[in-house]
């Protein structure tokens, strides 16, 4: 496992049309439509994130302009760290868009941390307001599931490949030895 985490930063080949690891067609067709699906659901939660904030964001606003000027001077260390929170959870929805754009270049690192981040901003969800625990189970399930299959999927593919350069490896010194 330690390795399989080692190898989250190192860059894997791109999955091409024509890319073949050697695994054959079969696992390379396997292993693209998982990693579409792990993109598809990073995406939708990406844009999901970024319209639920903006929306909070627009909501944030409307109250504000409501509040008197004094008023808003009294909270306005409140009303910061509203804004705050909400451009932090902007950039997270960022950063889902960006697991989505690199999943096929850096499978594992994206798909678990994806999965990772997802699963702990539920969590927190969860500890603030615990009625949220159950909106859109079904979902979330859906989404966590596809994404650890992609993890599994990201992983078996990380050892394929060392196994595959092991043996490349393997051949180039024997021919370097042969000469």
């Amino acid at each position: 496992m330690r390795d399989t985490i080692a190898t989250m930063s190192s860059s894997l080949p791109p999955l091409a049309s024509d890319f073949d690891s050697g695994l054959g067609n079969l696992a390379d067709n396997v292993r693209k439509r998982i990693l579409k699906q792990s993109r598809i659901a990073l995406l939708v939660i990406g844009f999901f994130t970024l319209i639920y904030v903006a929306y909070q964001l627009s909501e944030l606003n409307t109250e504000i302009d409501q509040l008197g000027p004094a008023m808003q001077e009294a909270l306005a260390p409140e009303i910061s760290q509203a804004r705050l929170i909400l451009y932090l959870s902007m950039g997270v929805g960022l950063l889902f868009i960006g697991f989505a754009a690199f999943v096929y270049r850096y499978p594992l690192f994206c798909t678990l941390s994806g999965l990772i981040i997802y699963v702990a901003a539920l969590l927190v969800n969860a500890v603030i307001d615990s009625s949220t625990l159950y909106q859109g189970i079904i979902i979330r399930v859906a989404i966590i599931a596809v994404l650890i299959n992609g993890v599994k999927t990201a992983i078996v593919y990380s050892k394929e490949l060392r196994k595959e350069k092991a043996k490349h490896d393997a051949l180039a010194t024997a021919k370097v030895v042969s000469e």
